[in-house]
């Protein structure tokens, strides 16, 4: 229902919503003076008052009980108040926090059957570079783990290694002419 309602708008209202609009755009616009929205009824009597008394619209008039009650109240302040005080400490140290290696703060303790991502990355490359000196069971007995948990750590998890290849630099020749052919052979590939 939605979809030929769309379109029923789309052929046949939207264009007689459309004609002659810019004629009468530009008649709304050339008026001189654009006419007043009609006023509520509940305004009518109030509309007729102020033409009939201008008076009655001043602004400036004030009220001589309202500015001796305002002249009799003051403020008076002694002394600090130490609730404020407390409640606005501004922090004493201004240095930003340490950024850690692996993005988050590392624990101070790490209960038993644990381990932090630190110590992790340690073991791995450790048993990786050395594995008669550093067992399954040499790691799990010094970072208190289960052993089952290091083979699956030890198994699962590589340290990365980053390999440069080395950069052959090409021989250069004596003989000039042979150069300006190597520098030609370089520019076609």
């Amino acid at each position: 229902m939605g979809a030929a309602t769309s379109a029923a708008r789309k052929h046949f209202i939207r264009p007689m919503k459309n004609y002659n609009v810019e004629e009468r755009a530009m008649k709304v616009i050339s008026k001189d003076k654009p006419t007043a929205a009609p006023p509520h009824p509940s305004m009518k009597k109030i509309m007729d008052d102020i033409m009939s008394d201008p008076s009655k619209l001043k602004t400036d008039r004030s009220d001589p009980r309202l500015l001796q009650n305002l002249s009799k109240v003051y403020i008076t302040s002694a002394g600090d108040n130490p609730e404020v005080i407390a409640k606005s400490r501004l922090p004493v140290e201004r240095t930003p926090p340490v950024q850690s290696v692996f993005g988050h703060e590392e624990p101070k303790v790490i209960p038993p059957g644990k381990a932090s991502l630190r110590q992790i990355l340690e073991f791995v490359a450790y048993h990786a570079n050395d594995r008669d000196t550093y067992t399954i069971e040499k790691i799990s007995k010094d970072y208190k783990l289960d052993i089952l948990d290091t083979i699956n750590i030890l198994q699962h998890y590589k340290t990365l290694q980053v390999f440069h290849a080395p950069k052959e630099k090409p021989k250069k020749s004596s003989n000039p002419l042979r150069r300006l052919q190597d520098g030609i052979d370089n520019l076609k590939k």
